[in-house]
């Protein structure tokens, strides 16, 4: 929910609030999604550029995990899951400020901001249950369970939020962690903690049962700021000048709880009373909840715990309005009256009346939503195997499309995967209803707009998802994702099946821009990153970066004087057995490839203008159709094996990568001639290529001969003369020119339509010796500049290098 301000003006002061604490051999409640945050921010080192680096962002994650277990902490980690009503319009407003750091995004940018990725929640739980670390996914607002759990337990709560300096849990902000070191008890990390005693010491007087006022008065994910500010500058009148927060809290140290509600309440209008009152109850009340019953045998929490949890609980806070008067003396009801008739009130910024406007679920009670939903759907979500979202289509039917780093002058990245977000959402539809409306939040060019789409409910009853056979529920996402027989997805190995056909679907679709197949084949390559770690998993402490250079030239030796007598070149291999011909000596020689394209070009940093961000976007649409591909095989119960991202997916290497590939006319040669000394990887890579090729009936091309069309001296160094469309060759109404690969570095294709004066060409090359056929008969040039820099998008400069490279 978050106090605004509040965290500034502690840390101001750090000494008042904070004592040191050495964290060892304790539970520790961690806020799940803030922690991912920081993780990412702090230590992961990602580039945000590319649409995430989730390998590194893995390991650094299982660092964390790794330093707490040697500190003997007990991890608890809660996530934070669907909305709540009250908080819909801060949602939208922070997908809109989101949307503008991606509209400006640059590649220095990430040097003072974070960008996090699209699938960065799901590695993060990937992570989580591959280290069997206990956490727990809630329905709505995870903060009431995080304060109750760390009570029953006694322990403290980590985050890095200012909701947490007025609860009544022990605090430790994360930013107050250090470096893993040694006591005489062990491992441990100095960090400060904050317990609220503190605050209401620097403010005499003050009750903790006040504090979620001040939050209300200041402005919160549910009060806009600027609300009370009539209230808050008649307070100003009566005391010195003083940071707002410390005013707040001064003001309401003189009150009863019951008292400080009704002059708050009575410096509103009438007509938006009930609605705050309704709304500072949820407040109060929510601060002082004990853990509900559906959590019982969840983190293996017991019968007494809930009722430790009961016992911690104050009485339920209800605000009569009708006795408030009785309560106050005469000169306070003067002084909200005051208040009241110079009051110039609205919720929202831009001055409408949020109170006219109809609630969809603004009492909707957590224990009560649990309860009417199918048992296994709570489990599955509650140990993390669902995303938040599916609660927000089941409460709010709606979806909010997450936006990317992509480019901003084409449809959203989330438009190619709309069909599997309608499939999603037809299966959450209950049995009772034939159909139902689905709010599509997606960008729209620089803003997120709504799109209502009628969806009919799924011939497969929510309800009674887990009773269908599990090769139905195959059938209906092979349905939904296009997938048929001569695909061949059977032959692939089970862990590669769903990520294959996610490439599938995002090549079939009709969407713009167009996929190419160089792009297709970099998400191909970085396939195997999964195989490279899982075969130097075994070493991972040994062969550390110093050591991996050394190792490498032995093995290469050793490679180049013994022969092999696996035959890597069966015709008939599949996949599967490649697989088992991967040596841990093909991962060592290639992650060096592999490491060397995980880092950013710093030509990017100096000149935006060679940012390629169509290709970004091609690997956001598919980031897309992957994230949505898992949350439906999820919602089916995994009739695939899921996929975790960071196995498959490296932004920044597939950028690279795309890069080198575009000059390369034969790109399987090239990536051979990159995985020389890794034999048994290329040849996964080749069958893959090949496979996956074949099932989207692309033609791979064959290698082309080194001698041109036209004549040009093999064995001359002298810059041929301009060459003629006459000099070309005809074929279906197209004049085509193929030039020596030695003597032009490009080739270059060279359409000319009949009874028209165009030339169109489409390279992939962004060097300085590009050269055009130009004659005198060609009045208009058309060119494909997706692909390459926009220094070579002026015509002149492009008429200028022509020149020059034919001098």
């Amino acid at each position: 929910m978050g106090v605004r301000g509040l965290t500034t003006y502690i840390e101001k002061t750090p000494h008042y609030y904070y004592n040191k604490f050495y964290l060892q051999n304790t539970k520790l409640v961690i806020d799940g999604w803030n922690l991912s945050f920081q993780i990412y921010r702090n230590f992961s080192q990602c580039n945000c550029s590319f649409g995430g680096d989730y390998h590194q962002y893995a390991k650094s994650v299982e660092s964390f995990f790794e330093e707490l277990k040697k500190c003997n902490v007990i991890p608890i980690v809660i996530l934070d899951g669907g909305w709540e009503d009250k908080k819909k319009k801060t949602i939208y407003l922070r997908a809109i400020e989101k949307l503008g750091h991606a509209s400006n995004w640059k590649p220095k940018s990430q040097y003072n901001d974070k960008y996090l990725p699209a699938q960065w929640c799901y590695v993060f739980r990937n992570v989580m249950k591959k280290m069997n670390i206990k956490f727990f996914m809630c329905p709505f607002e995870a903060d009431d369970i995080i304060v109750a759990l760390a009570r029953v337990y006694e322990c403290p709560v980590l985050s890095y939020d200012s909701d947490f300096y007025i609860s009544k849990a022990m605090y430790i902000p994360f930013n107050t962690l250090e470096a893993m070191s040694k006591n005489e008890y062990g491992y441990m990390k100095k960090c400060q903690i904050y317990k609220v005693e503190t605050l209401l010491k620097q403010f005499e007087g003050l009750d903790v049962s006040l504090l979620p006022l001040a939050s209300v008065l200041i402005g919160n994910d549910y009060v806009e700021a600027n609300t009370f500010d009539n209230l808050v500058n008649k307070i100003q009148q009566f005391k010195k000048p003083q940071p707002k927060i410390a005013l707040i809290l001064n003001w309401l140290k003189n009150y009863s709880l019951h008292t400080a509600v009704g002059i708050i309440i009575n410096s509103i209008p009438k007509k938006q009373q009930d609605k705050m009152i309704n709304l500072i109850e949820n407040i109060i009340n929510s601060s002082n909840s004990s853990l509900p019953k559906y959590m019982l045998g969840q983190l293996g929490l017991t019968r007494r715990d809930i009722l430790v949890s009961q016992a911690n609980q104050l009485n339920v806070f209800k605000f009569d309005k009708n006795k408030f008067f009785l309560d106050t003396n005469p000169n306070t009801r003067l002084q909200c009256d005051e208040i009241n008739d110079q009051n110039d009130y609205y919720f929202s910024k831009d001055g409408s009346n949020d109170n006219d406007k109809p609630e969809t679920s603004l009492d909707l009670i957590p224990e009560e939503f649990v309860e009417s939903m199918p048992r296994w759907f709570m489990y599955e979500y509650f140990t993390g195997n669902f995303p938040s979202s599916f609660i927000n289509m089941i409460t709010h039917q709606t979806y909010m499309e997450q936006t990317q780093i992509e480019n901003f002058s084409s449809p959203s990245s989330g438009e190619i995967s709309i069909p599997i977000v309608k499939a999603i959402f037809s299966l959450l539809i209950p049995k009772n209803k034939s159909e139902s409306t689905l709010e599509l939040m997606i960008r729209k060019k620089c803003d997120i707009l709504p799109r209502l789409i009628n969806v009919k409910r799924s011939t497969i009853a929510f309800e009674e998802l887990r009773e269908v056979d599990i090769s139905k529920r195959k059938e209906f996402i092979d349905k939904i994702l296009g997938i048929n027989k001569i695909d061949k997805l059977d032959e692939m190995p089970k862990a590669w099946q769903l990520y294959i056909a996610a490439i599938l679907f995002w090549m079939r679709q009709q969407v713009v821009p167009t996929r190419t197949t160089k792009q297709l084949t970099c998400l191909i390559l970085s396939m195997l990153i999964g195989i490279i770690d899982q075969h130097m998993e075994p070493r991972k402490s040994e062969l550390r970066l110093e050591k991996i250079s050394s190792e490498i030239e032995k093995i290469i030796t050793l490679t180049t004087t013994q022969k092999t007598n696996t035959n890597l070149d069966s015709k008939y291999m599949t996949v599967s057995e490649a697989l088992e011909l991967v040596t841990q000596h093909d991962c060592i020689v290639a992650s060096q490839y592999f490491m060397d394209n995980f880092k950013m070009d710093d030509k990017l940093i100096l000149n935006q203008r060679k940012f390629d961000i169509e290709v970004v976007h091609a690997f956001a649409q598919f980031q897309s159709c992957l994230k949505h591909t898992v949350n439906l095989n999820a919602l089916l119960g995994n009739p695939y094996t899921t996929v975790c991202p960071s196995k498959f997916f490296h932004g920044t290497l597939l950028y690279n990568v795309h890069h080198s590939l575009k000059a390369q006319a034969d790109v399987v040669t090239y990536i051979q001639e990159k995985l020389e000394y890794s034999p048994g990887l290329f040849k996964v890579f080749k069958l893959l290529h090949q496979k996956i090729f074949t099932a989207l009936n692309i033609k791979i091309p064959k290698k082309k001969s080194r001698v041109s069309k036209l004549s040009v001296t093999e064995t001359s160094t002298k810059k041929s003369s301009i060459p003629k469309l006459s000099s070309c060759t005809r074929k279906q109404s197209k004049y085509f020119v193929d030039i020596d690969y030695d003597e032009l570095p490009i080739a270059i294709l060279v359409c000319l339509k009949i009874g028209t004066q165009s030339v169109t060409c489409s390279t992939g090359t962004d060097t300085e010796e590009l050269g055009q056929f130009l004659t005198t008969e060609v009045q208009t040039i058309s060119i494909d500049i997706s692909n390459y820099d926009e220094s070579i998008r002026n015509l002149s400069l492009l008429s200028n290098a022509l020149e020059l490279y034919y001098q």
